[in-house]
C-alpha cells in the first residue's frame, strides 16, 4: 500500500551495477537528516520522550485522549518498517499502563505495511486476551479495502473517514 517498488527497469539496471529505485512511502515532508526527536512533549507516551533522561524515540503515536482505560491516538502519516518499531514500543506500554479500549485515528496515515499490518494484530491480540477492545477510525476508503481483503474488518471495528475528519480538507 506504500507505492511501487522497483520498475522492470531499474530491476535489470541493477544487474549492470546501477541500483534500484525504490519509492518509500510518503517522505516529502520528513528532512534529509531523519525524523525529527521531540524536544517538549506533553505525554511522553504520545511523543516519544522518556523520563529522567533515557534515550528518546522519534515521535510517532499521538494521544489525543485518555480517560480510564479508554485511549484515542493519531497513527503517523507512515506505518512501515521505518516506525513501527517504535510505534509498538509506545502502543505496548499503553496497553501495559492499563488501557483496554484502544482507538487508532487513521486521518493521516498514508501507507500501511506489512510491519504495521502486525503491529495491528498484534495489539488486538493483546486487547480481546484482556477483555478490550482495538478501533481504527477515519479510515479511507483505500485502506478500509485493503483490511476487508485481508479479513481484518471481522475482528477490528473500522470506522470510515468523513469530510469532517479528513485532513486534506484544511
Amino acid at each position: 500500500m506504500c507505492g511501487p517498488g522497483p520498475s522492470p527497469q531499474s530491476a535489470e539496471s541493477s544487474h549492470s551495477g546501477h541500483k534500484p529505485t525504490r519509492f518509500p512511502c510518503s517522505r516529502q515532508n520528513i528532512p534529509a537528516d531523519g525524523i525529527p526527536w521531540t524536544t517538549q512533549p506533553s505525554d511522553h507516551i504520545a511523543q516519544g520522550s522518556t523520563p529522567a533522561g533515557e534515550t528518546e524515540v522519534p515521535a510517532v503515536l499521538d494521544v489525543t485522549n485518555r480517560s480510564g482505560d479508554r485511549v484515542t491516538a493519531r497513527l503517523p502519516q507512515d506505518v512501515d518498517l521505518d516506525t513501527t518499531p517504535s510505534l509498538r514500543a509506545i502502543g505496548d506500554r499503553i496497553i501495559d499502563e492499563g488501557c483496554r479500549h484502544l482507538t487508532l485515528d487513521a486521518s493521516r496515515m498514508a501507507c500501511l505495511d506489512s510491519t504495521g499490518l502486525t503491529a495491528l494484530i498484534l495489539w488486538w491480540q493483546r486487547l480481546t486476551s484482556l477483555g478490550g477492545t482495538l478501533t481504527l477510525s477515519s479510515v479511507d476508503a483505500h485502506l478500509y479495502d485493503v483490511l476487508r481483503r485481508l479479513g481484518l474488518d471481522s475482528v477490528l471495528t473500522i470506522t470510515p473517514r468523513t469530510a469532517a475528519s479528513d485532513p486534506s480538507d484544511g
